[in-house]
């Protein structure tokens, strides 16, 4: 099964609650931290921050190619966020069937192909995308709220290191007691982690799915979204 930990939800309506120093909650900030009080109307406004986005995103692409398409023009005429929703409206239609509200749901398929361009704005302070922040932040604190009502998948539980570790299978996993720039000494993977039965009896093998393998679906034809 997926396990979906690459969004981390940063509740902007309710109050961060600041724990010992091994938890995540300690190096957090709220969106209000981040980039001001959410306008009004950012549900339906931040559809106005689609063309400045998709060209930032564009700009900060790695791939050469993507460079010449960095213009609003460009993205007025070949990447219009109708087109967008448009391309992604089977995974839309799949999440909406499993119980994802419709406008929730084409909020995330749209806004997850810019996550970059948010994470940037936001780590920079500005308030650029602050209605699409605050929108998206909205559908998936909606999802999870939703999703506390269902029956959880229980834990699972994995050796870190010596035979078949997870630092075996994946190196990323080696740094976990590293502390980062804040002291927190964790992983908050940005990508699902895929979970399957290993050959021998009693083990689960988890690894990172390289993004080249992944769908873009948040609900994988089943559910919404689950937020770890």
């Amino acid at each position: 099964m997926y396990m979906y930990c690459n969004y981390i939800v940063l509740l902007c309506n309710k109050e961060i609650k600041i724990m010992n120093p091994t938890s995540r909650t300690g190096y957090l900030r709220s969106l209000r931290d981040c980039v001001g009080p959410p306008p009004d109307d950012c549900m339906e406004k931040w559809r106005e921050e689609w063309v400045k986005l998709r060209t930032e995103e564009y700009l900060r692409s790695d791939d050469p190619a993507d460079k010449d398409k960095g213009t609003e023009e460009y993205v007025r005429e070949n990447k219009d966020l109708d087109s967008v929703l448009t391309k992604f409206a089977r995974g839309i239609k799949e999440s909406v069937d499993s119980g994802m509200d419709p406008k929730h749901a084409e909020i995330y398929y749209a806004l997850q192909s810019v996550r970059g361009s948010l994470a940037a704005a936001m780590r920079e302070g500005r308030k650029d995308y602050v209605c699409s922040t605050y929108a998206l932040s909205e559908a998936l604190s909606s999802e999870y709220d939703l999703q506390k009502k269902l029956a959880l998948p229980p834990s699972l539980y994995k050796n870190l290191e010596g035979k078949f570790g997870l630092a075996s299978d994946d190196s990323q996993w080696s740094s976990i007691r590293t502390p980062d720039e804040a002291g927190f000494r964790g992983l908050a993977p940005r990508r699902w982690s895929w979970c399957a039965p290993h050959p021998t009896p009693g083990l689960l093998s988890i690894s990172a799915q390289p993004a080249s393998q992944r769908s873009p679906s948040p609900t994988s034809g089943k559910r919404p979204p689950r937020l770890l």
